[in-house]
C-alpha cells in the first residue's frame, strides 16, 4: 500500500473516476449525474486511492442541508465509497474515510451521514447506525 497515493481528484480525473465506479453496478451513467446535476459537486470533495496513477478506490462527500427539529444543518452526505477488487482488505477505503472525515471537519459540516450496510465497517470511523423510517406514496391505478 505504500505506493498508492491519497487525494482529492485532479482537474479532468472525473471520467477516470466514473469508470471505476461503473464496475460497481455496470453503469457509468448511473454516477455520472452526480457529476454533471449536483450543484454541489466538488472535486474537493471526492476522494481517490490512486497506484501509479490509476484510480482504484474512491469516495464522494456530498454537502447537502438538512432541517432537523426547525435547525437547519450543513450535513456531509458520504457516498459512493467503492474499491476495485484487487485492492479490497487492504484498508485503502478506511484512509480514503479518514481524509473525508478530517475534510468534513475542515469545511464545517455539522453532521455525517452515509446509508450503509457495512455496519461494523463504518461503526470503527465513528458512524453509528440509526432506525429509520421510509415511507413512500404508491401509484394509484388509473381508472
Amino acid at each position: 500500500m505504500k505506493d498508492l497515493e491519497f487525494r482529492t481528484i485532479l482537474p479532468g480525473e472525473r471520467g477516470q473516476v466514473l469508470d471505476l465506479l461503473a464496475e460497481w453496478f455496470g453503469d457509468r451513467k448511473l454516477f455520472a449525474r452526480y457529476f454533471r446535476h449536483d450543484p454541489a459537486f466538488r472535486d474537493d470533495l471526492c476522494f481517490v486511492a490512486a497506484d501509479r496513477g490509476r484510480i482504484v478506490s474512491t469516495l464522494q462527500v456530498f454537502r447537502k442541508q438538512v432541517r432537523i427539529k426547525g435547525a437547519v444543518l450543513e450535513v456531509g452526505g458520504v457516498g459512493n465509497v467503492f474499491t476495485t477488487a484487487a485492492y479490497r482488505e487492504r484498508g485503502v477505503a478506511s484512509q480514503l474515510l479518514t481524509r473525508a472525515i478530517a475534510a468534513m471537519d475542515q469545511h464545517g459540516f455539522e453532521l455525517s451521514l452515509l446509508f450503509a450496510v457495512r455496519l461494523l465497517f463504518y461503526s470503527r470511523h465513528g458512524w453509528r447506525s440509526h432506525l429509520r423510517h421510509l415511507i413512500f406514496i404508491d401509484r394509484a391505478d388509473a381508472p
